[in-house]
């Protein structure tokens, strides 16, 4: 009988062996998918990813210090023995340092990336008092507004890279201290070179700029204002905010007082109290007593009610000025407009803080600049006026006075500098049109001066590049139209002052902690400039102009959030920590050979001689400073009680009578200068510094803000 198997179909066979091997590829395919949708489903949970983060970077500095210990330990104890000096406590304490900084800087940065693109959103979308974007700016970025609080990886990274930057500068330091003597003196020659220029720049502006701010002081504003309105030139009506969250009810009401002593407060002045809800029915009496007592010396007041936990929104100065901004936009601005009243080209919004006293002729000045500007440039304008913490100098401790008449200086000297850009800081002014074709405030920012300079800029570059197609950018027009004009007319502030001498250094460091938070504008910036050139399309296709602005804000931004404290820790470890007892005998190493070594060595030991010319002009700068600003300028007469209230603030009351000398504010100048700089700029400065570059690696701008204390007025005027 024949085989069965042999009378079968092949086909059918075939057929069979492929419908088998059909199944079975479908099998795996719907288990390779199954496998991937549940990985896709782990990877998306925020929880896995920070696991993943903690655990690496756990693991990593917990392997890289056992093997660093063995390692050196065993093999080249005797070499670094040699470049630490021989000390056994100062080899293991730099040891583990170093560990411990470069296991926070993975620990930040691994920590941060893997949180991944949901772990931020947008919280200026979120926001209901956002304000819409004109196309101009909407153009800049899609339809949504640039943030690094944006889901995506550049935010992200932009977010990581001022943490990155500063520890990893810190980091090389350390090891090229150890390791590569050439390097250290190459970092520390660039960086002795760039604070010398700073600081000497700055210096000398500023004395420069006290010059101006007598010229301007003496100038009579109100004539060619009024001689300006008779030759038809429109009035500039000028929209004060003054955000505020439990501050003394003395405060401001000097503060409107400031304001009230202009010449015209009651024609062009409207005041706008921008309270917080969160407060309660405190704010409702202040600004009811406020508006009771100033009535009739504005042209109008107005308040506004900031609520509160909004969702999307940093609690702080940046959104109350943007619901104020957003209030008065609907219930005063547009009621003007339709009345005829004034013109939206007529407006000037002015961002003061709670304890700023504007000069009385400020308004003046700004008015007249603004009326003999042609319109196209007046859109694109703001203003800014030194600021000078000088309110109750005689009475804070000496850390805090340093900080104080520091930053007086450097904003007098940034202003008055012919090179760099200056920002907009503190209290400032902002033409109308400009705030409204930007959108107003960002609502997620802690730094709301800084910020809003850098959101106006690339505002200004998108706009001149914006063509009839919504999406379409015409890279090569990609413009800077901003400008910020000087009003040399000082704004004179209180530094932070809470108590006796430790509670108030406390409080000041509690203020150095939020004003540092201002590197996030750093990573903003960074993130303007990405996009710019993604939208460009190729980096070449936009202006050299443009790329040398936005480096000058990125340079100004390093000299006040990196370089300083870079600089301080290269000359820590040149001086004490190492094989030579001096930085001279880095010519006799046997590593600094090459001529270039050679001078940056030279640089290194010269430090101390090159800093005392830019130094001693700080100091003559400062000095200056403080007699202009306390009223003991030999040529001002402040004793006057016809005089307004800028002239009667006077620096608070000192102990002893002979404090307020000439002589004894130059020895006490020059002596917290030499004795208090390094440990203020370690403790008030480096230290919140990195604690803020930690907290924008990892939480973006979430950031508890905090209100300055500040003394009560009948004490300090």
């Amino acid at each position: 009988m024949p085989d069965a198997g042999t009378d079968a179909d092949p086909g059918l066979h075939d057929e069979a062996t492929s419908s088998v091997r059909s199944r079975s590829w479908s099998s795996l395919r719907e288990d390779v998918e199954g496998v991937w949708l549940l990985g896709g489903a782990v990877l998306r949970r925020r929880w896995f990813w920070e696991a993943v983060g903690i655990v690496t970077a756990v693991a990593s500095t917990g392997y890289g210090l056992k093997s660093a210990t063995e390692h050196i330990a065993d093999e080249y104890a005797d070499a670094l023995a040699r470049r630490l000096g021989g000390s056994e406590f100062l080899r293991k304490s730099s040891l583990y340092f170093l560990c411990f900084v470069a296991g926070l800087g993975l620990l930040v940065s691994v920590g941060s990336l893997a949180r991944g693109r949901n772990s931020h959103q947008t919280p200026g979308n979120m926001s209901p008092w956002k304000t819409p974007l004109s196309p101009h700016i909407q153009s800049l970025g899609g339809r949504r507004a640039v943030s690094i609080g944006n889901a995506g990886v550049m935010p992200l990274l932009c977010r990581v890279f001022p943490a990155v930057n500063l520890y990893g500068w810190l980091v090389i330091l350390f090891v090229t201290r150890i390791w590569s003597i050439p390097c250290f003196s190459w970092c520390m020659a660039a960086l002795c070179i760039q604070m010398w220029w700073w600081l000497f720049k700055t210096s000398f502006f500023s004395i420069v700029g006290i010059v101006t701010v007598r010229k301007w002081l003496r100038r009579d504003w109100v004539r060619p204002y009024r001689k300006l309105l008779e030759q038809g030139k429109k009035p500039i009506c000028h929209i004060v905010i003054l955000p505020n969250y439990k501050e003394a009810l003395e405060v401001l009401a000097d503060t409107m007082a400031g304001l009230a002593a202009s010449e015209i407060s009651r024609e062009c002045i409207v005041v706008v109290l921008a309270m917080e809800a969160r407060e309660g029915r405190d704010a409702q009496e202040k600004a009811a007593v406020l508006k009771k007592n100033f009535q009739g010396k504005f042209l109008e007041i107005l308040e506004t009610y900031h609520p509160s936990h909004v969702r999307g929104e940093v609690v702080g100065k940046s959104s109350n000025t943007q619901w104020a901004f957003r209030c008065v936009q609907s219930d005063w601005v547009n009621k003007q407009v339709e009345m005829n009243k004034w013109q939206k080209s007529q407006m000037v919004i002015t961002i003061s803080d709670a304890d700023s006293i504007f000069h009385p002729d400020y308004f003046s000045a700004l008015s007249i600049d603004a009326m003999e500007l042609p319109a196209e440039r007046l859109r694109w304008r703001l203003w800014q006026a030194p600021i000078w913490l000088l309110r109750n100098y005689f009475t804070v401790p000496a850390p805090t006075r340093l900080t104080g008449y520091t930053t007086s200086v450097a904003e007098l000297g940034g202003l008055r500098s012919w090179f760099g850009c200056h920002i907009t800081f503190s209290s400032y002014s902002v033409h109308y049109l400009l705030a409204e074709e930007v959108g107003g405030w960002d609502v997620d920012v802690i730094a709301e001066d800084h910020h809003m300079f850098c959101k106006c800029f690339f505002g200004s570059v998108y706009a001149s590049a914006a063509t009839e197609e919504f999406d379409q950018l015409d890279a090569s027009q990609c413009f800077a139209q901003i400008e910020l004009q000087r009003i040399f007319l000082p704004v004179k502030g209180y530094m932070v002052e809470a108590g006796d001498w430790w509670t108030s250094v406390v409080a000041r460091f509690t203020q150095a902690r939020r004003h540092t938070q201002g590197i996030s504008e750093f990573a903003y910036v960074l993130l303007h400039y990405a996009n710019l050139i993604r939208r460009a399309g190729s980096i070449i296709q936009i202006p050299l102009s443009t790329h040398e602005k936005i480096f000058q804000i990125l340079y100004t931004m390093l000299g006040a959030h990196t370089f300083p404290y870079l600089h301080l820790t290269a000359m820590v470890l040149s001086a004490t920590w190492g094989e030579w007892n001096d930085p001279s005998d880095c010519f006799t190493h046997s590593e600094c050979a090459d001529w270039m070594t050679q001078l940056s060595c030279l640089i290194m030991v010269l430090n101390v001689y090159l800093f005392s010319i830019p130094v001693a002009l700080n100091i003559v700068a400062t000095l200056l400073i403080v007699l202009e600003g306390c009223g003991l300028s030999p040529n001002r007469q402040t004793e006057n009680d016809d005089g307004h209230l800028w002239e009667k603030l006077t620096g608070g009351a000192p102990s002893l009578t002979f404090m307020r000398k000439v002589w004894f504010l130059f020895l006490q100048i020059a002596l917290e200068t030499a004795l208090m700089a390094a440990p203020a700029l370690i403790g008030l400065g480096m230290v919140p510094e990195l604690m803020a570059c930690v907290s924008l690696a990892r939480r973006g701008n979430a950031f508890k803000y905090v209100v300055a204390e500040k003394p009560s007025t009948h004490k300090q005027d």
